[in-house]
């Protein structure tokens, strides 16, 4: 992609690593990130790997400083995430009509939740948590996007939608329920300049090439840590995608099941 120099992963010792973007100039971003999200306008992204029990309340501290090692500018945009970005951290470039956009996230989903549930069932979650940790595997995604043109600040916000809605396509490509985690941060990042695009949603081809881009990444890294949601039998997974029992027997009963057959096929 013709905004992107480089993209890189440095080990941090034997499990930790960051992932590190550079620019070929300062671009605009729009940003969720701990470390100057906002609107801001840089050269350089990177995402930091912190360890699984990871609680320092003074993380813009450890931000600043792997920031310092990497001698990125003071403005870099900066993403944090415990799962192992040397092993997830994922890239792809998607195009649509006559858009060409650079996608990257990191993505483990052991803290996922389905967007506006109540945080509940703690001692279940954490269960779940440390079962997966045994694995190596950990939550947080972490999406960022280069586009080719400049946006104005409301298609800054819009392009985020197709971003986001896509991010929870991923996961239920892979069978998840759940939207994403407690902890998503995402980035629009944007060429400066005078002639902007007011609008790059699902219905332009910024935010179809966005949206492909981010549906591809994000499962992407999640495939490489070997995550699966869990299934339950059949019938669990048709009452899922909304098929109920009695709806199923409605359908064999059509073929010339007879009633009496019921209690059985139910079972």
């Amino acid at each position: 992609m013709q905004y992107v120099k480089s993209a890189e992963v440095f080990s941090e010792g034997q499990y930790e690593a960051t992932a590190v973007i550079r620019l070929t100039e300062r671009m605009e971003v729009l940003s969720s990130a701990p470390l100057n999200g906002g609107h801001n306008v840089t050269d350089a992204l990177f995402i930091m790997q912190v360890p699984h029990d990871f609680h320092d309340p003074d993380y813009i501290r450890l931000l600043e400083s792997r920031r310092a090692k990497y001698g990125l500018p003071k403005d870099a945009v900066g993403f944090m995430t415990a799962a192992e970005v040397k092993y997830v951290f994922s890239t792809a470039e998607a195009t649509y009509g006559d858009v060409a956009v650079y996608v990257a996230a990191t993505a483990g989903v052991t803290n996922c939740v389905e967007a506006g549930a109540e945080l509940d069932h703690w001692a279940e979650r954490e269960a779940r948590s440390q079962a997966i940790y045994k694995r190596l595997i950990a939550g947080t995604i972490n999406v960022i996007a280069v586009v080719p043109r400049p946006l104005t600040t409301a298609a800054k916000v819009n392009l985020l939608m197709p971003l986001v809605e896509a991010k929870a396509l991923a996961m239920r490509d892979l069978g998840y329920h759940e939207t994403g985690t407690t902890s998503d941060a995402a980035a629009v990042v944007s060429p400066v300049g005078e002639l902007r695009e007011r609008f790059a949603g699902t219905g332009v081809p910024m935010g179809i090439a966005v949206a492909r881009g981010v549906r591809e990444v994000v499962a992407a890294c999640i495939r490489k840590r070997g995550e699966a949601p869990e299934v339950g039998d059949a019938l669990a997974q048709l009452v899922g995608a909304g098929i109920t029992a009695d709806g199923f027997w409605e359908c064999a009963s059509a073929l010339g099941l007879e009633d009496s057959l019921r209690a059985c096929f139910a079972s």
